[in-house]
């Protein structure tokens, strides 16, 4: 793990409010015991290289990597991405200086429930306002309702329907962010489709810009030796295997982010696999996690 923590993006995505890192912390320590060696502040830069020391590895990196539009200004100092400040945050990191959204105005670029844990934490850290604002139309944000309404009885301001244009500055200080109110239907063929409504353009008055609109995951340590596909790591559905014999992954960085259960789900699938890989046996097809939590 390169982290100082266990726990992936449940520790550093997930916000304490949300998942109790307490809690966590009891399923790490019971994982320890056992018989796992957690090794810390471990960053791996060459997957394949432990091959030399290992018969198999499986690979559960997390999607840590958070991505901007390209409008202008997106490089200003105080406009940031949710991963990043989340991970700030979770690890009370004080070189991140947190403070930085104290009595400040922050509008949170995303309207997923990653954006929703940015704007409600930069309320816990005393944001003097707080906005989120998305493409989508009300009542299709991809945020949970009840997360939308939590947002409004905290006091974030929600807006939703809007397009970013620019972020304004002056002397290279975030001023506002240049929206445009647009009727969103969606993708195709990975490009927006939408229309702009004539004469809506306003300039949101803001000092720190917090981007919730997507992200990845790293995969530098894939060396272009394990295969990928969409920006994620190539893997056969059954087995989780990659194209690299003893290479496995799962998790958000097989998926892309999801459901924190289907990522546990993957875990214990792929141990199951790489068991029958240790083994030479044949890996069979285990049901997807929705059918196990229907047992219960």
């Amino acid at each position: 793990e390169a982290l100082p923590v266990a726990g992936g993006m449940m520790r550093v995505g997930i916000p304490e409010y949300r998942l109790p890192y307490d809690l966590l912390q009891k399923e790490v320590d019971e994982i320890v015991s056992q018989g796992v060696e957690l090794k810390l502040n471990s960053r791996v830069d060459d997957v394949a290289g432990l091959l030399g020391e290992y018969q198999a590895v499986f690979v559960a990196t997390g999607a840590h990597v958070g991505l901007k539009t390209g409008i202008p200004g997106n490089d200003l100092p105080d406009v940031l991405v949710a991963t990043d400040f989340l991970r700030s945050v979770s690890l009370r990191d004080a070189s991140a200086n947190l403070s930085i959204v104290k009595d400040k105005r922050v509008l949170v670029l995303g309207g997923g429930n990653v954006a929703v844990d940015a704007a409600m934490s930069s309320v816990r850290l005393g944001a003097s306002w707080v906005g989120m604002t998305c493409l989508e139309g009300e009542g299709k944000m991809l945020a949970h309702d009840w997360e939308v309404r939590d947002c409004r009885e905290e006091g974030i301001d929600v807006m939703p329907g809007r397009n970013f244009l620019e972020i304004t500055n002056k002397d290279g200080k975030v001023t506002g962010v240049r929206t445009v109110n647009v009727n969103f239907r969606g993708f195709v063929d990975g490009k927006i489709d939408m229309d702009t409504v004539p004469g809506t353009e306003t300039v949101v008055p803001c000092d720190i810009v917090i981007y919730a609109i997507s992200q990845r995951p790293d995969l530098a340590l894939l060396k272009d030796q394990v295969e990928t596909a969409r920006g994620r790591v190539a893997v056969d559905k059954n087995t989780f295997a990659t194209n690299v014999p003893g290479i496995f992954a799962g998790g958000d960085a097989v998926t892309g982010t999801t459901w924190v259960v289907e990522a546990i789900d993957a875990g214990h699938k792929a141990a199951r696999a790489i068991e029958a890989y240790l083994k030479e046996e044949t890996a069979k097809a285990w049901p997807p996690a929705v059918a196990v939590l229907e047992r219960f």
